[in-house]
């Protein structure tokens, strides 16, 4: 066992004790966000049938995010990760822990509903910038691929196991029982990261007031600004959240409750889209070195606007799951390869601001998305997927004449 972990390199950060810490603290986190997701869908289409209502719960929790993330980024880079990463993963937890004991008493009102969206997206805005910054001040650059491939393996392998175990939870014991064992995930999660034996990661804190704040967000967004590659990745980023977003969460559970029998079905496409990206992830990790990210873009543009519309007129479970398989692969990989380039462009005093700017661009249309794709819904599914296929090919027809093709 030792020889295979040092003759591949894939393995070779998990010989560090803090690094193994942060990526079983992360993967146990990542588990219980996973069940939430599904046991939160599921739980507001069984509260309202409301495609308006649904998509509006899930606009309260993305706007916090966007509105907070490059907050998040900054803070990140004026203190250190690791404790943000504790104290957002304690909200959370707590958070949960009370929509639990609601349901357990059949006392859940639309309005906690609201609220507990609200708090998870501030929560989301703080945590993973935090996770992602962290990486490249605890491992060596020729390791970045392989560390944020095995952090990421983490996130796709929960994302296998998450829906999967949520849909038989969901079967065997109730949404209550679902979201108490969801408690006790994130629970685990937590103590792992609070139990992580390592210094702070980025100096010693800095005293900060708002204008301090301001300016670091500024200097964050100016940075990717100035640089014309960065700037045509994250435009092309934002455009592919924006139009798949919706779809892959609000879109998929319309689709298995209407066409797919119900949440088992929801559950398999899920489990579907997590094995596509944790094998799209393991391959960036070993072959992402040698592939130039602004291409993988736009061919991942290309792909996901041929298969996000088949979603549209398919009413075949094993198509649907074939397709988001190939789906999740690309996501996968692309991700990956697009996170360490960004990270390799970037020094270490400004690795929180800019992950933030990377993710504010990947959520900044959230809210939109999801909103959108809840009216859509009393519109029918072929337009919805149809629109969503259609936003992505000129996607990949502006990313084709970018900077992004150009670069090196």
């Amino acid at each position: 066992m030792r020889t295979n972990i040092k003759n591949n390199s894939l393995w070779q950060p998990l010989k560090r004790a803090d690094f193994r810490s942060l990526c079983l603290g992360y993967t146990s986190f990542m588990l219980g966000s996973q069940c939430y997701y599904v046991a939160l869908t599921w739980l507001l289409l069984e509260f309202t049938d409301s495609g308006a209502l649904l998509g509006a719960v899930l606009m309260v929790g993305a706007v916090p995010r966007m509105v907070f993330m490059l907050v998040g980024g900054a803070l990140v880079d004026h203190w250190s990760p690791l404790p943000i990463m504790r104290i957002a993963s304690t909200v959370i937890s707590m958070a949960v822990g009370v929509l639990t004991v609601l349901l357990w008493f059949d006392a859940v009102q639309t309005w906690h509903l609201f609220a507990i969206a609200l708090i998870e997206g501030m929560n989301d805005a703080f945590f993973y910038p935090a996770a992602t910054a962290i990486i490249p001040k605890m491992i060596d650059e020729e390791q970045l691929h392989s560390a944020n491939a095995l952090v990421s393996t983490g996130d796709q392998i929960t994302q296998i196991a998450g829906p999967a175990i949520a849909a038989l939870l969901i079967g065997w014991t109730g949404l209550s029982g679902t979201f108490a064992i969801n408690t006790g995930l994130f629970a685990v999660g937590v103590v792992l990261l609070w139990f992580m034996r390592t210094r702070p990661l980025n100096g010693s804190a800095l005293g900060m007031n708002s204008n301090n704040m301001f300016g670091s967000i500024i200097e964050g967004l100016r940075y990717a600004w100035r640089n014309p590659v960065i700037r045509a990745c994250l435009v092309i980023i934002a455009i592919l959240n924006f139009a798949l977003v919706g779809p892959l969460t609000v879109g998929t559970a319309a689709l298995a409750k209407a066409k797919l029998g119900g949440e088992a079905a929801y559950g398999s496409l899920m489990v579907a889209l997590g094995v596509g990206s944790l094998v799209g992830t393991l391959g960036a990790g070993s072959l992402g070195n040698r592939l130039h990210p602004g291409r993988l873009l736009i061919g991942l543009s290309l792909v996901l606007a041929i298969t996000v519309s088949i979603l549209g007129f398919t009413d075949s479970l094993i198509i649907v799951m074939l397709t988001l398989l190939v789906m999740g692969f690309g996501i996968g990989f692309v991700s990956v390869v697009a996170i360490v380039w960004l990270q390799r462009q970037t020094p270490l005093d400004m690795q929180g601001r800019l992950m933030s700017v990377t993710m504010f661009a990947e959520v900044i249309f959230d809210p939109f998305s999801q909103g959108l794709t809840g009216l859509m819904l009393d519109v029918g599914l072929p337009p919805l997927f149809l629109s969503a296929g259609a936003i992505m090919l000129i996607t990949s027809i502006f990313a084709l004449f970018s900077s992004l093709a150009r670069s090196e």
